[in-house]
């Protein structure tokens, strides 16, 4: 083609409305910009760069993986998406419904659909309407609406005679209301404007218009909630309709030669070249069969940007789809074969043009592409990105994958698609580039190249803590051992908001991570984590570790964030001496004297680690807040370490009562003492720790005694000095006043009305230890419980017939509390109490060894683990009642008459329960037995009569009885169980008497009723 003289460019100017320049058909309105382009361009004659048969740089093509179940001859037409969901159009009318879950790689197939009365047709288009619900089917020139997601049937009724359908374009605006519910349908003869609604299909306008193909809604306006303009194109020409004032205005035509098989393009899409994205349109035209262009216009029907020429190309009948910023188009040209080109929206030029027939084979596999369409999904198809999944998946500290998680997707527009597959063309993530180049650089330790990165990195400008670049760049920083850099970025004032985790950082130190459990919730990406294992950088340094530490814990917003708390924890840690820590805790003096979990968990390793004195500052700290707070902790503490049973930490002595450390130093006794007198107020809990003090250093415990005579707790001090006046031997003195401080603690709970078994547990325990080392200090008192037991064995006699019989406890509580044995006495008593308790409370018991038969009886009461032994030895020792008890209840009895629980009875005695009819009967007959054996005919008699009085109606029948009753036994005996058996006979008898007659008279009642009610109604019908 000639060079455009200026001579000629003025002569097109005034030409006619369309004009020829070898063969290329322009619309007039468009022909100067097209002839700058001309003559701006080279010759034609020039070489065009040669044809590449792979992508460009960065683009990439894969598979859809799908399960397509196509019939014979059939084929996908069409395809939409919405969320999660894709779907897909075929040759002989079918709807298939895929699902991609979040944790799956692939969609699976949920529905193969059948549009009734379509088997021949194809589905031409698939429209998502969100906001109304439905997925519209155009088919044979009908509209089917479907439910979304699930591509139901809506009853709605079906839209016929369409060409085309497209949503109404509508203002996103949060304070408007409107739904976006709202459709264009082109048919044959009209444009209508459509409402979905959710049981029928609303009209809100008609405007004629003869022969729409295809038509677009434009972007709607800021003045206006809906877009009342629609570009439409017909069987010619490329329109403007004006919806609200019904205008047509008529742009130019797109197949002005009427080369065959020709279809309009409209295509919108959002340009990124401009100040504010607005939206655009690309129009294409054909020209001549080899030769052809796209002009664009905006919202407004403006015109924007300039020309696009396709020469020698032909026309993009395989599809074309704009991604930014390259239009790209699938041509077929008889001559040159199917071409797929890249053309630029900036400078409107072709930059990469490649053999489709080449490309299909080496990347799709495919030798057959005469049937390749191109589209352009809205919403895009969804694909897992493996690789930005491996650069991006979250993983644990030792490298395990988080399984769950949320894995990485491309959204994918611009899809080839063939008869039966779906290939699609993205951008590679420059990330991932990057990132493998670092790895690359850290194996083969090349600084040069990590520099390189941590500019690349740095160039991208990211300013958000969350990002991966953010991220990468502070990483490398460390690895190059620029801490200057580091250190600046993270005292930045504005750091705290990026949202980094500082802990990334320690992860450089083989101390980290450690056993906190925060770490079991850290994440960070992979990528960051190979770097920092092929990092040469395998310890921190420790200057700038002390200063990460305290940076982190100085730079954190949030004081009560889990993240600040470890930070914190670690920087105690790292401080080198006692002294350190003191001033750090005294540094956080209001925080300290706050409770809280984080404080409790910090001091908690602090002590741990054995750093008392900063654990008694701590202590201080808070009492100055509350005066009596922790003070029982500071004193079982302080003992704690004056007894030895906490170890004295490297670098601390402990000396007469003092601990030092460095020049820090506390006087342990003077502590507890003073904490004691000034802090704790209750009683019992004063005497046991006072005394646990004086056992452990008695001399200076006794000067603060004395010194200390007045206060709240001064008769405790008065009767202290003078069991400790004459002796400091504490073993043997103060067991007796700690089981009375015990007993009194005890007692105290049980008039607050309850029974507290931790504390019964441990006077047991006390009382126990005293009697077992004590017992031989009782010989007088021992000497008369032996009188008195055996006296016992002569009072409690079977011959006498009043029953029940005196136990041994009752006994003792009648005439043992005298003289020299009554405070053993009273220990005895007091014990079997404690017992009974602790065995209605299941509590176990273990057998005990004071050495006396008195003991021993208690000890096999309560320990014996068969009921029938324990009855042999109870009705061995005199206990006859006792044994009747036991056989109904197998527990202890609970004396009539109580020292501990004179108030509690009743609660006690309903702690009761009887055992299982068997087994009381088989203790019974144990009784009977041992009756039976006795020599002395009146205690046998009188015992037997006294058990058949008491059990024999409920566990003996007559005969059975009898049987065993020896020949001799007087029935007289038995009398008053005869009589009451005779009665229950008899009154059984006459039960059964009763019921006979009763129901006799009910029978004749019922007789006497029927015939009186046949006489009424007899009469009724005669008088009727």
């Amino acid at each position: 083609m000639p060079l455009i003289t200026s001579q000629i460019f003025l002569f097109l100017l005034v030409s006619s409305s369309t004009i020829n320049i070898d063969n290329l058909l322009l619309p007039a309105p468009y022909y100067t910009i097209y002839l700058y382009q001309i003559m701006a361009e080279p010759e034609p004659d020039s070489p065009l760069p040669p044809t590449q048969s792979l992508l460009p740089d960065n683009y990439a093509l894969r598979k859809l993986p799908l399960d397509f179940l196509l019939n014979a001859g059939e084929a996908i037409s069409c395809i939409s998406t919405h969320k999660s969901n894709l779907y897909i159009g075929t040759t002989k009318g079918q709807l298939l419904h895929y699902y991609i879950f979040d944790d799956a790689e692939e969609y699976i197939l949920i529905l193969s659909l059948q549009i009734p009365g379509c088997e021949n047709h194809p589905v031409k288009k698939l429209l998502v309407v969100p906001d109304a619900e439905m997925c519209l089917v155009l088919c044979n020139r009908v509209i089917y609406p479907y439910t979304l997601p699930e591509l139901s049937p809506c009853h709605i009724g079906k839209i016929k005679d369409v060409n085309d359908v497209s949503r109404l374009s509508q203002v996103k605006n949060p304070k408007v209301k409107n739904k976006h519910d709202k459709i264009i349908v082109y048919t044959s003869n009209k444009i209508r404007v459509v409402q979905l609604l959710p049981d029928t299909v609303k009209l809100l306008r008609d405007i004629n218009y003869a022969g729409a193909v295809e038509g677009f809604s434009s972007a709607a306006g800021t003045l206006a909630n809906y877009s009342n303009i629609c570009l439409v194109a017909n069987d010619k020409n490329y329109d403007v309709v004006d919806l609200q004032q019904t205008r047509r205005i008529s742009l130019f035509e797109y197949n002005p030669e009427n080369v065959a098989n020709i279809a309009p393009h409209i295509v919108p899409f959002m340009p990124m070249d401009t100040g504010k994205p607005s939206e655009e349109y690309m129009l294409t035209i054909c020209s001549v069969a080899a030769n052809s262009m796209a002009m664009f216009m905006n919202s407004l029907g403006d015109v924007t940007r300039g020309t696009l020429i396709w020469l020698d190309e032909g026309y993009p009948t395989g599809g074309v789809a704009v991604q930014w910023p390259y239009v790209i188009g699938l041509f077929n040209l008889a001559e040159n074969g199917i071409k797929l080109t890249f053309s630029s929206l900036t400078t409107l030029l072709v930059v990469h043009t490649i053999d489709f027939r080449e490309f299909s084979e080496k990347a799709m596999g495919l030798t057959d592409v005469n049937n390749f369409n191109l589209v352009r999904v809205e919403e895009g198809v969804t694909l897992a990105d493996s690789e930005l999944l491996d650069l991006l998946a979250p993983v644990r500290c030792d490298g395990s994958l988080i399984l769950g998680h949320k894995k990485q997707f491309l959204k994918l527009n611009v899809i080839f698609c063939n008869e039966n597959s779906l290939h699609c063309l993205y951008t590679n993530n420059e990330h991932v580039a990057e990132v493998k180049k670092v790895i690359n650089a850290l194996t083969n330790n090349d600084i040069a190249s990590l520099e390189s990165s941590l500019l690349t990195f740095q160039s991208w400008g990211q300013e958000n803590g969350d990002s991966f670049a953010y991220r990468a760049r502070i990483v490398l920083l460390l690895v190059l051992g620029n801490f200057e850099e580091l250190k600046k970025i993270i005292s930045n004032a504005d750091f705290p908001s990026m949202n980094f985790d500082l802990r990334i950082l320690l992860l450089f130190d083989p101390a980290f991570p450690d056993k906190d459990p925060l770490w079991k919730e850290f994440t960070l990406e992979s990528s960051l984590r190979e770097m920092i294992v092929q990092s040469p950088v395998k310890n921190l340094d420790p200057e700038f570790k002390s200063w990460l530490l305290h940076e982190a814990y100085t730079v954190t917003d949030n004081r009560n964030s889990s993240i600040w708390q470890y930070f914190r924890t670690l920087l105690y840690e790292d401080s080198k001496s006692t002294t350190d820590k003191i001033q750090l805790v005294d540094s956080e003096r209001s925080l300290w004297q706050d409770q809280n979990e984080a404080n409790e968990k910090l001091f908690a390793q602090l002590k741990k680690n054995n750093e008392y004195l900063v654990l008694f500052k701590i202590y201080q700290l808070r009492q100055e807040v509350d005066p009596d707070f922790n003070a029982l902790q500071v004193i079982e503490l302080g003992l704690a370490i004056l007894s030895g049973s906490n170890p004295i930490p490297e670098g601390y002595k402990l000396e007469a009562g003092t601990l030092t450390v460095g020049s820090e130093t506390m006087d342990l006794v003077l502590l507890v003492f003073f904490q004691l007198r000034n802090h704790i107020s209750n009683s019992d809990q004063y005497t046991k720790k006072l005394l646990e003090l004086l056992k452990i250093h008695p001399d200076k415990g006794l000067e603060l005694l004395q010194s200390n005579k007045g206060g709240q707790h001064k008769s405790t001090h008065r009767f202290i000095l003078k069991e400790l006046a004459t002796t400091h031997n504490i073993d043997t003195k103060f067991s007796s006043l700690k089981l009375e401080y015990l007993e009194q603690s005890f007692l105290e709970q049980l008039e607050d009305g309850k029974i507290d078994i931790e504390t019964l547990d441990e006077l047991f325990i006390e009382m126990e230890q005293y009697l077992e080392s004590n017992i031989d200090s009782y010989e007088v008192a021992l000497e008369n419980i032996k009188i008195l037991h055996s006296t016992f064995q002569i009072e409690v006699s079977l011959a006498d017939l009043n029953w029940p019989k005196l136990s041994w406890i009752e006994f003792l509580h009648l005439h043992g509390r005298k003289d020299d044995s009554k405070e053993l006495v009273d220990l005895y008593l007091k014990f079997y109490e404690l017992l009974v308790v602790k065995s209605l409370k299941s509590k176990p018991i273990k057998p005990f060894h004071i050495k006396h038969d008195a003991f021993t009886y208690l000890s096999r009461c309560f320990t014996e683990s068969s009921i029938s032994g324990l009855i042999s030895y109870l009705l061995e020792k005199g206990e006859y009642s006792v044994a009747e008890w036991m056989s109904l209840y197998g527990k202890m009895p609970l004396p009539r008459q109580t020292i501990y629980f004179e108030g509690y009875k009743m609660q006690l005695m309903e702690m009761y329960q009887l055992r299982a009819s068997t087994d009381i009967e088989a203790s019974i007959n144990q009784l009977m037995k041992f009756y039976l054996e006795i020599e002395d005919q009146r205690a046998k008699n009188n015992s037997i009569r006294h058990l058949v009085s008491r059990f024999g109606r409920k566990y003996y029948n007559v005969c059975d009885l009898l049987a065993i009753l020896p020949n001799d036994f007087p029935v007289v005996h038995i009398q008053e169980y005869l009589v009451s058996v005779v009665l229950d006979m008899d009154a059984q008898r006459t039960d059964t008497v009763m019921k006979k007659t009763l129901a006799r008279l009910d029978a004749k009642f019922t007789e006497k009723v029927r015939k009186e009610f046949e006489e009424i109604h007899v009469a009724e019908k005669s008088s009727n």
